[in-house]
């Protein structure tokens, strides 16, 4: 087999593997308000507040949460 149509045809084989969208998440300034609840156990409500209007968002939209979302938000449901 001809060693330059090697790279040409592997670079071809790769293209069609990157036509398909990837997704991403919507985080919503989740880590800044995770950051400071860490920091400020008593910003709780707050918090959860946030996190429910964000979910409520989400779900209007018709867009899939990011992963562990559900999760921290029936812990501070739980915890309160």
């Amino acid at each position: 087999m001809n060693t330059k149509l090697l790279g040409p045809a592997f670079l071809i084989a790769l293209s069609g593997c990157a036509t398909t969208p990837t997704v991403g998440y919507d985080w919503s300034g989740y880590d800044t308000s995770l950051y400071r609840f860490y920091k400020d156990p008593t910003t709780a409500e707050e918090f959860r507040t946030s996190l429910q209007a964000h979910l409520n968002d989400l779900e209007s939209r018709n867009v899939p949460p990011p992963p562990g979302l559900y999760a921290e938000i029936g812990t501070l449901y739980l915890e309160r």
